[in-house]
């Protein structure tokens, strides 16, 4: 009887998980999903205009990005950077992908911080050097570890090291 209870269960679990099907999301939903911090593109919410109110943009936008719009708001130099919402967080735990229309933002995001810092990402005359952390809600210290320096690899080194004699 258990096995046919978690036979059951598996099918259910693989009915409300369909990966072939595309997750759409409305307009606003896709706009305010992904953010830029201290640059422009077109077609991406700029995060600097979304709310004066530091606790829903941190709600929104997760700690650290928040906390990079407040700075950025009162003029304290910030790195550029793009952010995906927390909401956008939990539709990828719940579905196991992301939703339709995404990565085309997130692709125009980097193009607007490769273009902002005159840098671009996997080139090995002048690379662009990215970092992800994670941003929750509320702090949850060891759940993400930072990446670093994605774009980093063989030419990029040798270029960066060729560079400071």
């Amino acid at each position: 009887m258990t096995s046919n209870l978690k036979s059951k269960a598996k099918s259910k679990s693989k009915s409300t998980r369909s990966p072939s099907r595309p997750i759409p999301l409305s307009p606003r939903q896709l706009n305010e999903s992904v953010s830029t911090i201290g640059y422009s593109i077109n077609g991406v919410l700029r995060a600097e205009k979304i709310s004066k109110d530091f606790l829903s943009l941190k709600e929104r936008l997760g700690g650290k990005a928040a906390g990079l719009v407040a700075m950025s708001a009162l003029k304290v130099p910030v790195p550029p950077a793009f952010n995906l919402s927390t909401s956008l967080c939990g539709i990828y735990l719940s579905k196991s992908k992301l939703p339709e229309g995404i990565l085309t933002h997130m692709k125009k995001s980097l193009a607007g911080l490769e273009k902002s810092l005159s840098r671009k990402l996997g080139s090995a005359e002048n690379p662009l050097l990215l970092s992800v952390r994670s941003g929750a809600r509320v702090s949850m210290p060891g759940m993400m570890d930072t990446i670093l320096n994605i774009g980093l690899n063989t030419q990029t080194v040798e270029h960066l090291a060729a560079s400071f004699p």
